[in-house]
């Protein structure tokens, strides 16, 4: 990960009727999906998107129950991983389960740079 990229800040914002498992895997869950996805297209982000909210829509139960199949526990823990990694990229990013997920590109070196040159 090039620390120098960007700025990745997750927040716990308030109380919240946690599940402390869940809220931490997807402390560390989240950020890997971040860095996977930093250089990825708009529209692969979207597509991939769509697809895990496909996949939650009929499965996402298997996230807090017993999936009805081996393994997709794991796949619907990713897709809501892999969401919060794209809606991180979001102006303000996204609040969920009481944490603020939150990736901003840091062009202050860029800007400041620039105004010394000029």
């Amino acid at each position: 990960m090039d620390q120098n990229k960007y700025r990745y800040s997750i927040t716990k914002i308030r109380d919240f009727p946690e599940n402390p498992i869940l809220m931490d895997l997807l402390q560390v869950a989240v950020p890997l999906w971040v860095d996977k996805f930093w250089n990825q297209p708009f529209e692969e982000l979207v597509a991939q998107g769509q697809k895990n909210v496909a996949w939650l829509s009929e499965n996402g139960d298997s996230l807090m129950l017993p999936g009805r199949r081996e393994g997709d526990t794991a796949k619907s823990f990713n897709a809501v991983a892999e969401n919060l990694a794209i809606l991180s990229f979001c102006p303000g990013g996204v609040d969920v389960f009481g944490l603020h997920f939150e990736t901003k590109e840091d062009h202050c070196a860029e800007i400041s740079a620039t105004v010394t040159e000029t």
